[in-house]
């Protein structure tokens, strides 16, 4: 199916955008270059014809906005409304081009990055920390399984976290192995038996290092597949 109704849709919004007044010269120049990045990839693909009702969604919904800008709607709305289809259409295409498979492994490095960092911060920062974010965690995963823009912030929000919680327990380990039996022993005066304590320290060491590889994970597809969101 040609894309052609959609690039004049975009065309239309670039000529509107132009002729904006009262937004930043700065916002308004990079509303323009994603517009017209758009229209050059929109030129080059066909739409698969299983995507027909979300094509004449993504064109009706640039129509209103289009005709919103032609009444002269307040600009405040308008600076609101612009980005949103901008990232409606950025996330469509890559609906089109078939490249929503990546989804599949953010949303899965999410859950690791998640569940370590709740499994491994206890033991250093108390439980009140991992509490505090099981709203954003919980939140992120409702919200970037909806493809949300403010749920994929969401699950951002856990990475630095994340990262912080295993650089603590890898640092803990490298000490721990510079005199292994005094850090044993110091566990097994919180009650735990020596041979538990032994397979924690290693237990959470490696659970450190794996929880900044998926951190890092995270945040680069994350950074690369933001255009998925909405």
């Amino acid at each position: 199916m040609s894309t052609g109704l959609v690039v004049m849709t975009i065309n239309q919004l670039i000529t509107e955008t132009k002729r904006l007044k009262g937004i930043k010269d700065r916002k308004k120049q990079k509303y323009l270059l994603d517009l017209e990045n758009l229209k050059v990839e929109y030129q080059r693909i066909e739409v698969p014809e299983y995507f027909n009702k979300q094509y004449s969604q993504l064109n009706g919904k640039g129509k209103e906005l289009i005709k919103d800008m032609k009444m002269g709607r307040d600009i405040s709305a308008v600076e609101n409304d612009l980005p949103i289809y901008i990232r409606y259409l950025k996330a469509s295409l890559r609906d089109f081009k078939g490249e929503t498979n990546v989804l599949k492994r953010y949303l899965l490095t999410f859950y690791l990055t998640a569940a370590l960092f709740l499994a491994l911060t206890p033991q250093f920062y108390g439980y009140m920390l991992p509490l505090l974010f099981l709203v954003p965690i919980v939140l992120g995963v409702k919200g970037s399984k909806k493809r949300s823009i403010n749920g994929f912030y969401m699950s951002m929000s856990i990475i630095p976290m994340g990262f912080m919680t295993g650089i603590t327990w890898v640092r803990y380990g490298y000490q721990a192995m510079q005199n292994f039996s005094y850090y044993a022993q110091q566990i097994v005066s919180t009650g735990l038996s020596q041979g538990l304590a032994e397979k924690l320290i290693y237990i959470g060491s490696i659970g450190g290092v794996i929880l900044i590889l998926f951190s890092c994970t995270q945040f680069y597809l994350g950074l690369k597949n933001r255009d998925l969101f909405i």
